[in-house]
């Protein structure tokens, strides 16, 4: 199995769990900010993987301190 390989896979694995956490009502609906920060730090640990630059949910205004 080749590094390239290895990278490919791990990019697809983060792609099933950050459509999987954006899919969550708490985030698509309620906006929660635990469950948004979570997603972003999928979103951000993509981006330190493939290069790319993530694009970072907001939460719900009141779910912000």
């Amino acid at each position: 199995m080749s590094l390239e390989k290895d990278i490919d896979t791990i990019i697809d694995d983060l792609n099933d769990l950050i459509k999987i956490q954006t899919s969550d009502p708490a985030v698509t609906k309620d906006k929660n900010r635990y469950m948004v920060g979570l997603a972003n730090g999928l979103l951000i640990g993509k981006a330190v993987v493939d290069g790319s630059e993530p694009e970072f949910l907001t939460p719900a205004k009141e779910n912000i301190i």
